[in-house]
């Protein structure tokens, strides 16, 4: 199995003049990249991909006593966040299934369990069970910051969007997609069909949907943390001391 973590965009909600890229925030005496990247190592995940782009030598000299292989995106700037997607398929020895996570996010190495503990015949996403306690935390509006989310039975009906009642939702997508091997070729073909380049995760996600991709989901109760704006790594320490399951 192959994971590659998306660290090409530029952050621009999140500025400091001391950090260079969002994946190097430091919190609980490590940047979110390097335990991301200690995550997959104790999992026993051996191919580990990094997507740069904005500030791509900051990381690489930053995770330089780790064995990765990077790639570059030269048109962060132009496109989204599904261009790196398409890269990390591009990328990924087609024999293996491949991870994809976001770079931004905080997650111990229970959470990359879920993806061995069965067979994926299609794309799955992992989703938070208690998400409403990370966006307290977070102090932001679930209405206007949190993205819709509905299923049936096990499957992801849609994705992405506001939402208009929070009781509605039961699940938060979380930065992550598995995509079995037998599916790369599928997507990385309809992502040049489509023109896609320029979507968000969960907007690729959802027309994937949109045109009969199935898509399934497992609950997650662990924690997890999004580190989207300045305010996320002051609130972060609250988080941790108030996170029950």
């Amino acid at each position: 199995m192959d994971i590659t973590f998306l660290a090409a965009g530029m952050g621009q909600r999140f500025t400091s003049k001391t950090v260079k890229h969002k994946c190097l925030v430091k919190v609980l005496s490590k940047s979110l990249i390097t335990r991301l990247v200690q995550n997959a190592n104790k999992v026993g995940i051996k191919n580990i991909n990094v997507i740069t782009g904005h500030n791509s030598q900051s990381i690489q000299k930053h995770l330089k006593k780790y064995k990765i292989k990077y790639i570059e995106n030269n048109l962060y700037k132009s496109t989204n966040i599904s261009h790196s997607i398409y890269l990390a398929l591009l990328n990924s020895n087609i024999n293996n299934d491949l991870i994809i996570s976001y770079s931004d996010i905080y997650y111990k190495k229970d959470l990359l369990k879920v993806f061995s503990k069965k067979k994926y015949r299609d794309v799955m996403i992992p989703v938070l069970n208690n998400w409403q306690l990370v966006w307290k935390y977070r102090n932001e509006s679930i209405f206007q910051d949190a993205e819709n989310l509905k299923t049936t039975g096990k499957i992801v009906v849609s994705i992405g969007g506001k939402i208009l009642n929070k009781k509605k939702v039961k699940y938060q997508y979380m930065g992550l997609m598995f995509i079995p091997k037998k599916k790369k070729r599928k997507i990385i073909n309809f992502i040049q069909k489509k023109n896609a380049s320029k979507l968000d995760a969960t907007g690729l996600l959802n027309k994937l949907i949109k045109n009969k991709f199935v898509v399934t989901y497992v609950p997650y109760n662990g924690m997890w943390y999004e580190f989207d704006k300045l305010k996320d790594e002051k609130n972060f320490p609250r988080y941790i001391k108030n996170f029950k399951i």
